[in-house]
């Protein structure tokens, strides 16, 4: 981004975080050992539109610092680390548009970090809000936002704000302590998928699907209490949940009526995350202690990515489709070649 097109984004967006700092670090990761995640459990991960850049923070409810370590995926160096966040980070993602990278979180913000100037601003945000931030995502010029858990008589809702002209749009609002647990988007289309739920007490999610001026496309009930969620196409969703708190399973969806295609029982777990390739032709399973490619029709596994003694809490795949991230409990990065399933650790 051009110092005009920041400068005017500034003046869009004139609120700044308090104390915010961005450290060049350039450390090399020492061959043979994951990438350290930061302070937290790696429960968030984006891959830089050009894959070259991997950003990975976490924490989710608990309190204190979140930091966001942003790494070299080919020579596997710390680049930078951010910090700014009073909560933990749930989401990031950066914009294929400006390179800019948005971080969600409990702390009420969505922050905006441009890396290369060593600066941010915020979106949303400040200390009197009372709306946790579950989900960042951009589709050309506009940012969208998924609220979580509200206090203090807040509603949460989907919104989107458009860059270019500060032009703000509620496409639907919730009630009572209803949330956005995950959000998905396929920008091609500009569909977004959001996963509601009540965010205090977890039960079956509601999934609505809606385009970018609000048009209700899909809007149907899982059976499942939902972990994660990922948006393959415009007809296909692949969910892992569990059915009242027993065995996580893993789904392959129809998005129009929820219909469900395919299903596969992992087992007694808790929790599970996807993540689709590029391609939309598998999906990579994060459970336990290890990841699982799978194709879509069986969703048996085609190639296992051993995680030994850690666990998987996040998993995203590039871009140009060559590699997967695996962020866990541990607070590490598990880097891995997508085709062999060789770990990067050299």
């Amino acid at each position: 981004m051009d110092d005009s097109a920041w400068q005017q984004l500034c003046e869009q967006f004139p609120l700044a975080p308090a104390d915010f700092r961005i450290e060049r670090a350039e450390q090399r990761t020492k061959p043979g050992r994951p990438l350290q995640g930061g302070n937290r459990p790696v429960i968030a991960l984006a891959f830089s539109p050009d894959s070259t850049s991997l950003a990975a923070s976490g924490g989710g409810l608990i309190p204190g610092a979140a930091d966001i370590c942003v790494f070299d995926v080919a020579s596997r160096e710390l680049r930078n680390i951010c910090r700014y966040h009073r909560m933990g980070v749930f989401n990031l993602a950066f914009d294929p548009r400006t390179g800019l990278l948005a971080s969600s979180s409990h702390d009420y913000s969505v922050v905006l970090w441009a890396l290369e100037r060593d600066d941010a601003i915020f979106v949303v945000g400040g200390p009197d809000v009372g709306i946790s931030r579950n989900a960042a995502r951009f589709i050309g010029t506009r940012i969208i936002i998924a609220d979580g858990m509200t206090f203090a008589g807040e509603c949460a809702t989907l919104t989107t704000i458009d860059l270019a002209t500060r032009s703000i749009r509620v496409l639907f609002e919730l009630d009572g302590d209803l949330g956005i647990g995950r959000l998905a988007v396929l920008p091609q289309e500009e569909l977004l998928i959001a996963a509601i739920d009540d965010q205090r007490l977890p039960g079956p999610a509601e999934i609505r699907c809606v385009t970018l001026d609000g048009t209700e496309r899909a809007h149907f009930q899982l059976e499942v209490s939902l972990y994660d969620l990922a948006a393959l196409d415009a007809r296909t969703l692949v969910a892992t949940g569990s059915f009242g708190g027993g065995e996580t399973e893993v789904l392959v969806l129809d998005a129009a009526s929820g219909q469900v295609r395919a299903r596969r029982t992992l087992g007694p777990e808790i929790g599970a995350n996807v993540a689709g390739s590029p391609g939309g032709d598998r999906v990579a399973v994060a459970y336990d202690r290890g990841v699982e490619i799978c194709g879509l029709k069986s969703l048996e596994p085609e190639l296992h990515l051993p995680l030994a003694d850690e666990h998987a809490c996040s998993v995203a795949w590039s871009p140009d489709g060559a590699w997967i991230a695996v962020g866990t409990l541990e607070r590490t990065v598990r880097l891995f070649d997508a085709k062999t399933g060789a770990e990067h650790l050299a």
